[in-house]
């Protein structure tokens, strides 16, 4: 899903990732992939959060690319361990730091309680 993230530090507008789940989750993985404009990545640096019904439910997961395609993240590289409730709507929201405004892709994925 296409991520906008905030401009200069701020964080951009809940994004949600998918449907509702179908089972309920003791865990959950970021994935993110940059949006290639020109055949190049434009912007370096990005904060990602995780979140259900708008509220923040993960730390800050940094992510840093560069002009060169390098792409670096997200860090940390630990899921995020929080119970969700099955029909629930993750979410992510977003932030550029050092002027970084470029749409970032992300996918969620959930380990089941079962």
């Amino acid at each position: 899903t296409e991520v906008t993230p905030g401009n200069d530090s701020a964080w951009g507008s809940w994004t949600s990732i998918g449907g509702t789940t179908a089972t309920d989750l003791q865990a959950i993985s970021i994935g993110v992939q940059p949006k290639v404009t020109a055949g190049a990545i434009n912007r370096n640096a990005y904060q990602l959060q995780i979140g259900v019904s708008s509220a923040a439910i993960s730390g800050i997961y940094d992510v840093k690319s560069s002009t060169t395609e390098t792409f670096h993240g997200p860090r940390p590289v630990i899921p995020t361990y929080y119970y969700v409730a099955s029909g629930a709507q993750l979410q992510v929201r977003a932030r550029g730091v050092s002027g970084s405004i470029d749409n970032l892709y992300v996918a969620l994925y959930g380990v089941s309680a079962t």
